[in-house]
């Protein structure tokens, strides 16, 4: 249980099982004045892009890879294990302001240790099974679902489920959604535990209003007109200011083509290239069908930065579109219904591990089994009749309705 309840926390400590990896900026006070600085035509542009997503959905591909041999990727910056990080994985998301869903599937370890538990390394001939893991919240509860919907011998289906404000108390600046590509295409989603409920944005005007704007400029390359910004502000993780350099497409309603991000003495985190857009609205509003991202930090420490490129990140869109979701999609609960399905509920008991149960193989125990579980009791569960008896039950109720006839024609014949 020890373990499950770990991976169903994971996101508190800020590292999905897939390795995702969220880059998000801030600062203590929103300076509306550094607006000004752009031409009030691509400010209402941009701020009108992101008010047309208050529904979207999308499905997404993400590849990983390194020029150099993981062994040593993963000694040059003082790792020894790693997630199953370089797997090809899939990716749904969902939203409607502020509710959001988000599926993840990809590879993960599944070799037991010598404990009897499943290690989260990736290691030399450890084994990799298929695993998802989804993300959702529906205006009210915040829940996290791992190992997929069935029982397996190497994952154990698995949700948890906290309120809005005990994510905002107790996840804070942690991952609450994977949302690098959203933020590469130029909208801020809700990504970290203080954001849930919040709105989306554009990037653009999220770091002009809490940064500061050093330069803008419109540029033109190859007869193709963009927009130029720098931008300085702060990395919500380590509090240090950054630069960034963004690239606008003016063809595309400023969509992002570009960004560059420093540090302030030069050194780069990663890069960001967007092409061959896709139109998902009749506004005209654009998304890159390909995405790659350039990382020159390694992406669970911020603090491990590489003068050579360690690793690209691609992301191939689909599918996308601004339809309305029904707001059924945010409620993940439903899935996690099968017997053997580990339930973690905060919302029932504030504590750190919430009221923890089992779903029991008779429906009709699931009140009792939660009951037990509040009053911290084991639950003995009714059992279920055997096949046998089963069949037995059948024969003499369909004996007893032979009788009832039999008797009945019998009575029948007398009179006539």
């Amino acid at each position: 249980m020890t373990h499950i309840r770990s991976r169903m926390i994971s996101f508190l400590l800020g590292v999905s099982l897939l390795g995702g990896i969220s880059v998000v900026v801030y600062a203590d006070v929103t300076d509306r004045a550094q607006l000004d600085i752009l031409p009030p035509e691509i400010a209402v542009v941009l701020e009108k892009n992101a008010k047309y997503l208050d529904n979207l959905s999308m499905v997404l591909q993400r590849n990983r890879f390194t020029n150099i041999p993981l062994e040593q990727l993963l000694k040059q910056i003082n790792c020894t294990r790693e997630y199953g990080f370089f797997e090809k994985s899939n990716h749904i998301f969902m939203w409607r302001c502020p509710c959001f869903y988000q599926f993840n599937s990809g590879k993960f370890a599944a070799e037991l240790d010598a404990t009897g538990r499943l290690p989260f390394a990736y290691e030399e001939n450890l084994k990799l099974l298929d695993f998802i893991d989804e993300k959702s919240f529906d205006s009210n509860n915040y829940m996290y679902g791992s190992g997929g919907y069935e029982r397996t011998e190497y994952a154990t289906p698995a949700v948890s489920i906290d309120s809005k404000e005990q994510i905002i108390r107790d996840a804070g600046k942690s991952f609450i959604l994977d949302s690098m590509y959203l933020w590469a295409s130029g909208y801020k989603f809700p990504t970290i535990g203080d954001d849930i409920g919040t709105s989306q944005v554009s990037s653009v005007i999220f770091l002009a209003s809490h940064g500061q704007i050093n330069r803008f400029e419109k540029q033109t390359t190859d007869g193709e007109e963009s927009v130029f910004l720098e931008i300085i502000a702060k990395d919500i993780f380590t509090d240090s200011k950054r630069t960034y350099s963004l690239w606008l497409l003016s063809k595309y309603q400023y969509v992002i083509k570009r960004m560059l991000v420093k540090t302030l003495d030069g050194r780069k985190l990663y890069e960001i290239e967007n092409g061959d857009y896709m139109k998902v609205s009749q506004d005209g509003l654009f998304f890159p069908k390909v995405c790659k991202i350039s990382y020159y930090f390694w992406h669970n420490n911020a603090d491990i930065i590489s003068d050579s490129l360690l690793f690209t990140e691609g992301y191939s869109l689909a599918e996308a579109s601004t339809k309305s979701v029904a707001i059924d999609q945010f409620d993940i609960r439903k899935k996690y219904s099968n017997p053997g399905t580990v339930i973690a509920d905060r919302t029932l008991r504030d504590t750190d591990a919430g009221v923890q149960y089992t779903i029991p193989a008779n429906p009709a125990d699931l009140d009792r089994v939660i009951e037990a579980a509040l009053n911290g009791k084991d639950f003995v569960p009714t059992p279920l009749p055997s096949r046998t008896a089963t069949i037995i039950r059948w024969i003499l109720i369909l004996l007893g309705l032979a009788m009832i006839l039999y008797a009945g024609y019998k009575k029948f014949i007398k009179k006539s």
